[in-house]
């Protein structure tokens, strides 16, 4: 039998992997992982998922008192008042710096043994935001797992975030209201637009963020052949990539689940925007076209995101307006690659 063991660097300890595949589905959230994630457990066959495992809401106390069952009071609620758990702080961690992979994955089987011993199913899919950043944790939890990460053209990403009741970076986060802090360039130490953070809008904020967030996947996908990246737009609007998707996360090698054609259960829709006061990016600002482009133009290119030139334009026409400027003067953010310049 193959050796499962994982030597995660934390005091030379040995740990078996979680022996259930597992399925991690991240994004930059108001990409329809939620819905994905509860579709993908009634099509694939003997699967258990789960949105937000951990995360407490005090909005359906039902929902948290299943999820404080599942993981039990110290990693959903007391070790987060310490910081120690939770998959936002462990994704934090990450990403500063502060913790290695290998220990973020001995801290990742630790906090869903539990889970994985409640459930008889046998594959386990977690949907949740902030699992983006925790896929390079992964091998040092599951033995057998996929990522799956989905984006979203920026634009009619940012419109969703603004049309939720708890937007990021607004008056409405609770993340911020709590005091959790939401992620920014200060949390990563190579990240240059530290320098103008305050400066910046809710827009211009969220901006940075999916680019953050898609840059992270981008890499991921890169690095491990258990990930794959999918356009919302391919998965919800025209529909042709859910087939590969599913077989995707279905196929474990030596472990093959049986599955349902995913067609009927894509019509429904969970979670959706709030349609009030949801704006067209023609009535934005210049300088937020230009904080856009700024941060997403390489990107958005590499997706498969045009750019026609009414954008463009526009986004030259911000650049004397926005202090990102300042960083495009200097050679650009040493996170994100501007795309563009002043009109002369």
């Amino acid at each position: 039998m193959a050796d499962t063991g994982v030597s995660n660097g934390f005091m030379g300890i040995r740990m078996e992997l979680l022996e259930k595949p597992t399925v991690l589905i991240g994004s930059a959230g108001r990409t329809g992982t939620k819905f994905l994630g509860i579709q993908l457990g009634r099509i694939i066959e003997d699967a258990f998922s789960i949105h937000e495992a951990d995360a407490i809401h005090l909005v359906n106390l039902q929902e948290d008192f299943y999820r404080i069952r599942l993981l039990g009071l110290t990693e959903t609620v007391l070790g987060k008042l310490t910081r120690r758990t939770g998959t936002r702080n462990l994704s934090r961690r990450l990403l500063s710096h502060q913790i290695s992979p290998q220990d973020a994955g001995r801290q990742l089987l630790t906090s869903r043994k539990r889970l994985h011993r409640k459930t008889d199913r046998q594959l386990i899919i977690e949907s949740y935001g902030t699992l983006a950043a925790i896929f390079s944790a992964a091998p040092y939890a599951f033995k057998r797992w996929k990522g799956v990460g989905v984006v979203r053209d920026p634009r009619t990403w940012i419109t969703s975030w603004e049309g939720h009741r708890t937007t990021k970076y607004g008056q409405g986060d609770r993340v911020q209201r709590f005091g959790l802090g939401r992620l920014s360039p200060e949390h990563l130490q190579r990240d240059s637009a530290i320098e103008v953070w305050p400066e910046l809008s809710a827009r211009e904020r969220l901006a940075w963020y999916w680019a953050t967030t898609t840059q992270i996947l981008a890499e991921a996908e890169t690095s491990f052949e258990a990930v794959r990246l999918y356009r919302f737009e391919d998965l919800f609007i025209d529909g042709h990539a859910i087939y590969d998707l599913v077989a995707f996360c279905a196929d474990f090698g030596d472990r093959q689940f049986q599955y349902r054609d995913p067609a009927p259960f894509m019509n429904e829709r969970i979670n959706s925007s709030m349609r009030h006061g949801i704006s067209d990016w023609r009535s934005w600002s210049d300088r937020d076209i230009f904080a856009v482009e700024f941060f997403c133009g390489r990107l958005m290119e590499v997706m498969g995101y045009s750019r026609d030139e009414a954008w463009m334009e526009a986004a030259r026409r911000g650049y004397g307006r926005s202090p990102l400027a300042r960083l495009s003067d200097n050679g650009g953010s040493l996170q994100h690659t501007p795309t563009i310049r002043p009109v002369e």
